[in-house]
């Protein structure tokens, strides 16, 4: 074995069929950084009669952490964003007979199944790659800035690591996603945006274990799941500041729009995420300097009555399905 350098690592992920058994990925993706890792100890039991621990067994194992990257159209953020918003959430379709497909995105009650992540941290040099089984979507949060591609920053709940031989990877055409094409109305009304962030949040059942094994059962869920971001918007105008004092139910639509034809003549790649109902939450409106004055906005989305329509996305690219 030999040094291993991070400039060689990459992540790969792969659908489950059946939760907690290991498939090989499919998806791959250059990363920013990655955090995946194993939980587990030896658990001290004191007794009477000795002053140092000399009882002892092993803890429950699980796995847990993520990893961050600048998205593109195609590729792994579809998956992830799919993923994140529960089980078969995607329709995908082909928009005539072009390379473009749109990929339609609704939250639901059930979880996905789970996902195999494969992170090789110069497998090539160290030995092997590690493989993550059992993976569920903790979180997952976008957040566009300025001068800046989309990044996406996502956390797993899962269940087993094991050491894999490393996947040969094939990653998708990049087409980035970055801040030039970036638009938001807030209440129908467009905003000047500084800073925008969105995080879909799934409260997950972790605490499941059971007798008669170190793992975790299934995880599911385990409370509401919760779509929540900011925004730093211009403050040249009341309106904003005044959906929070009436405490207004309002829409946001982020939009990411490639220039036109970018995926061939008349189809374009593209992202929208819709939160038809969404409050603003205390914004501070207080002067620090001479500058343009800016509004900081954090917001949360919920549903309607019919459920499940705090977040919706539309992504238009040419991955054919999202697995």
């Amino acid at each position: 074995m030999a040094q291993g350098f991070g400039y060689e690592a990459f992540v790969g992920v792969g659908r489950e069929s059946t939760w907690g058994t290991r498939v090989a990925p499919t998806v791959f993706q250059r990363i920013k950084e990655e955090s995946m890792k194993l939980n587990q100890s030896q658990v001290t039991v004191p007794t009477l009669g000795h002053v140092s621990a000399f009882r002892s067994l092993p803890s429950r194992r699980f796995v847990d952490g993520g990893f961050k990257f600048d998205a593109g159209f195609n590729g792994m953020l579809g998956l992830l964003l799919a993923d994140a918003l529960g089980a078969s959430s995607s329709v995908d379709a082909q928009v005539a007979a072009t390379s473009a497909y749109t990929h339609t995105m609704t939250a639901k009650n059930d979880t996905p199944v789970g996902l195999s992540v494969q992170c090789s941290r110069d497998a090539a040099a160290i030995g092997t790659a590690y493989d993550y089984e059992g993976c569920m979507v903790e979180s997952l949060t976008l957040r566009q800035g300025n001068e800046a591609f989309l990044e996406c920053d996502v956390t797993f709940q899962g269940q087993e690591e094991t050491k894999q031989t490393e996947a040969t990877e094939s990653f998708a055409s990049f087409y980035g996603i970055d801040y030039t094409m970036f638009s938001l109305t807030l209440g129908g009304v467009v905003q000047n945006v500084k800073e925008f962030e969105v995080t879909i949040s799934n409260t997950l059942a972790t605490d499941r274990g059971l007798l008669g094994s170190r793992l975790r059962p299934e995880i599911g869920r385990g409370g509401l799941r919760e779509v929540s971001g900011s925004m730093l918007v211009e403050f040249d105008a009341v309106t904003e500041y005044d959906l929070y004092r009436d405490l207004t139910e309002s829409a946001i639509v982020a939009t990411w729009a490639a220039p036109a034809s970018s995926i061939e003549s008349g189809h374009a790649y593209d992202l929208a995420i819709t939160m038809s109902q969404s409050y603003v939450e205390g914004p501070d409106i207080g002067v620090k300097d001479h500058g343009p004055l800016m509004l900081p906005l954090d917001f949360k989305a919920i549903s309607t009555v019919a459920g499940n329509d705090d977040i919706s996305l539309i992504l238009k690219n040419t991955d054919t399905a999202i697995i």
